[in-house]
């Protein structure tokens, strides 16, 4: 079973956009910083042919974009935040 027949490209490019979407309208000052590392960790990760790897960097973006779509949502204007988060959504694996 090759990688890509357990995620295609279409899911992970798929994700790939909700995530920057959803950086788009996180409401940090280092919004752009985030955006970047979004865009680089993809790019370093875009020739992984290990389904085991292929898996784990996909949950793990998975579980980032969860927390990243809960934190956009948020109403700007709003000083009360709360919210629960993980203590470490991405592990580095390399």
């Amino acid at each position: 079973v090759s990688a890509m027949s357990l995620l295609t490209r279409h899911e992970v490019l798929g994700l790939y956009r909700r995530i920057l979407k959803a950086a788009v309208r996180f409401p940090s000052i280092k919004r752009d910083a985030i955006i970047c590392d979004i865009k680089s960790e993809f790019r370093a990760n875009r020739g992984e042919s290990d389904p085991d790897k292929l898996k784990t960097y996909y949950s793990t973006a998975q579980r980032s974009y969860g927390q990243l779509a809960a934190w956009s949502g948020l109403d700007p204007s709003q000083t009360d935040w709360t919210m629960e988060t993980m203590s470490d959504p991405m592990p580095r694996t390399r």
